[in-house]
């Protein structure tokens, strides 16, 4: 999808998030947070752990701007833990960043990286993927 001016359109962030976390075996699920629309790919390492990968044009960073994405992932859960990791801990855990439209495929996979890292780490393996 493309808008008139030929740049990639807002409809076309979440087709590429859903394509993207196919490719890579992972879940996907829709939510409102805060006052955004959220498209989010949710992905289980060996020892439990969650993480939220994201991509939009409706979040508050980049709301007011065209052709723009927020793009991330965070860590969603600990394995084994019944609530959501802690805010100390989900801070340590989030790489987010403001892409233009058409780098929306390559900020997924850098966020993936960076969550591979992360994986990597804790001595673990991401699954799905």
């Amino acid at each position: 999808m493309t808008s008139a001016s030929g740049q990639p359109s807002p409809g076309a962030t979440e087709s590429t998030l859903r394509s993207w976390a196919r490719r890579h075996g992972f879940t996907v699920r829709e939510r409102e947070h805060w006052d955004a629309h959220l498209l989010e790919v949710i992905a289980t390492d060996s020892g439990g752990d969650q993480y939220q990968f994201f991509a939009s044009t409706d979040h508050p960073a980049v709301r007011h701007s065209e052709g723009e994405a927020v793009v991330g992932v965070a860590l969603l859960k600990r394995g084994g833990v019944k609530h959501h990791a802690f805010y100390r801990e989900r801070k340590r855990f989030t790489f987010e960043r403001t892409v233009p439209l058409a780098e929306v495929q390559h900020a997924l996979d850098e966020a993936l990286q960076v969550a591979l890292t992360w994986v990597k780490e804790a001595g673990h393996a991401m699954c799905g993927d």
